[in-house]
């Protein structure tokens, strides 16, 4: 067998590792970990689970990302042993927040009764913001995009020294104030993208290939139903109970299903119909944020902010690169986003000139022509002058003025 495979050191997490020299792996199992955690003397939070969380250890996220085989959680003598680790000469503890899978919380919650029981300082927190499984208890519910909004303010508190019943205590608020929603919308945008048919030869079909071609959606027409029926479903979520001119954040996670032009039309149709509803989007985030293990492509995440300091929360400064702060430091608003021109039909910079006016290829064959009677003209300069001299002294002859 090829002893490449076989290497236990050939893992996506040593790859991630060596990409990113400002993390290491330890050495006992698949936990991507900063290189300074030991310099750090902040209260350490941990992620991870049968998603991938690696991208957000770093400097004001994560400390540490803990993760399974592939599609698998981790176990809990691999969640206790970084627990542990982290632990050695820290006093100010871990939190570890995961996402609302059975096996997450089951390995990871096998693993913090254990740490309890050797007096280690850790709390645990699970993100359960699945607003499709209203019927359930919060408790039941499966996570999914919410994780992350969860981290970034965990990581930033945790930057700014506060204690861990502190951090704890924010983002079990936040948690609660948090709903997300997901869809398929891959295959139909795929499908709306492919042309069937040109306009001029659509004209010539019958019978039903014209009535399929008629009431074939366009990718417009798509993201605008999608949008409707998400924002609709997730504003109407109970645990989240949102009232007119409430301050929400929004996080849409792209799992490849829009390309890069249809991300600022998601977007749009998103703030319009948030403004409809009348509620007010501070901040919005779109990308791919995060990897599921579920039949989900695009998900919708809001947050209701409950403190003025949930915005300075997610401002807050990190070193991940997938995090990326935007532009928006007022209420977002799609029909206030237009400056006028400063110029009008009959206004001009300069004075007009006077003349024919030529198109582009005629003015160029003047041009041309031009050219060739300045060159022939140098080129001559000698002959002319000659022409000039005898012509001069032919006029003197003759008494005629120039």
């Amino acid at each position: 067998m090829d002893p490449i495979l076989t290497d236990p050191m050939d893992s996506y997490t040593n790859a991630y590792a060596a990409y990113n020299q400002e993390v290491s792996l330890f050495d006992f199992g698949e936990v991507i970990v900063m290189k300074n955690y030991k310099q750090n003397d902040h209260v350490r939070i941990v992620s991870g689970g049968s998603c991938c969380h690696i991208k957000y250890v770093g400097t004001g996220i994560l400390t540490a990302s803990i993760q399974g085989n592939k599609n698998d959680p981790p176990t809990s003598s691999l969640i206790l042993r970084t627990i542990r680790e982290l632990s050695i000469n820290h006093i100010k503890g871990v939190l570890l927040i995961i996402q609302a899978t059975s096996g997450d919380l089951l390995s990871f919650g096998l693993a913090v009764e254990r740490a309890d029981n050797d007096d280690l300082r850790v709390a645990f927190i699970k993100v359960a913001d699945d607003s499709r499984n209203n019927e359930y208890p919060k408790s039941e519910r499966r996570g999914l995009s919410g994780v992350v909004l969860v981290n970034k303010i965990a990581g930033a508190l945790a930057m700014a020294n506060k204690t861990m019943p502190d951090i704890y205590d924010y983002c079990i608020k936040v948690v609660d104030n948090l709903a997300s929603i997901g869809t398929n919308v891959k295959n139909l945008l795929i499908d709306s993208r492919e042309c069937m048919y040109c306009d001029k030869c659509a004209m010539q079909l019958e019978g039903a290939e014209k009535k399929t071609f008629l009431n074939k959606l366009t990718t417009m027409d798509i993201l605008d139903n999608t949008v409707r029926t998400l924002i609709k479903e997730i504003s109407e979520n109970e645990s989240l109970n949102l009232k007119p001119k409430d301050n929400i954040v929004v996080l849409v996670n792209n799992l490849d299903a829009l390309n890069q032009n249809e991300e600022w039309v998601f977007f749009r149709h998103c703030v319009k119909y948030l403004n409809i509803i009348d509620l007010v989007v501070v901040k919005f985030y779109i990308g791919n944020f995060l990897q599921f293990n579920y039949d989900l492509d695009l998900t919708i995440t809001i947050l209701k902010v409950f403190d003025k300091n949930v915005i300075e929360l997610l401002d807050a400064p990190c070193d991940v690169k997938v995090w990326k702060p935007v532009l928006q430091n007022k209420p977002i608003e799609i029909s206030n986003n237009l400056i006028p021109g400063s110029l009008r039909r009959k206004c001009r910079l300069s004075l007009p000139i006077k003349g024919p006016k030529l198109n582009d290829r005629a003015a160029n064959v003047v041009l041309l022509c031009l050219q060739f009677a300045c060159e022939a003209l140098i080129s001559c300069e000698k002959m002319l002058n000659t022409m000039d001299a005898e012509k001069g002294s032919l006029y003197k002859a003759y008494g005629i003025k120039d």
